[in-house]
């Protein structure tokens, strides 16, 4: 939730014993770290009501949880306003959007295991291939590709 400055002054002026709103906000714009614990401690003991006004308290006392809900392309939440902070991890892609393997031998081997059970189960099934050098092949790519 963005805390704006207005609700902020009140506070750094309990904390300072100061008189002047205009002290207040000279101390808030030239400590960053006021700011931000301040900032911290609003969002923490404050929550959004229906009527867009923030109800100060222990959150953990109100039966209002958040809760959010995704389609592609949106992301909807029962909060009024404030910031959402996303965090996803992908597969590395290249400059044409195609997966990335890491350089490492174990995923070349396993790559190779993977190809080479492809390549060899048709034959297998024709009968033209042992079952013994398939399922040979096969056990290598299992334990190559953990």
């Amino acid at each position: 939730m963005l805390v704006q400055d207005s609700a902020l002054i009140p506070l750094v002026k309990n904390i300072f014993n100061l008189d002047d709103d205009k002290e207040a906000l000279e101390i808030l714009n030239s400590d960053k770290n006021i700011k931000q614990t301040l900032d911290a401690l609003v969002n923490q003991y404050t929550v959004p009501s229906n009527n867009g006004r923030l109800i100060i308290g222990n959150p953990a006392t109100f039966n209002t949880s958040l809760q959010y809900s995704t389609k592609p392309g949106y992301i909807t939440v029962n909060v009024p306003c404030g910031w959402v902070k996303i965090s996803y991890h992908a597969i590395p892609t290249d400059e044409d959007s195609m997966p990335m393997i890491p350089d490492l031998p174990s995923y070349k081997e396993a790559l190779m295991y993977y190809i080479g059970t492809k390549i060899l189960y048709a034959k297998w099934i024709k009968g033209q291939l042992s079952n013994e050098i398939y399922y040979s092949i096969k056990r290598s790519w299992n334990f190559y590709r953990r």
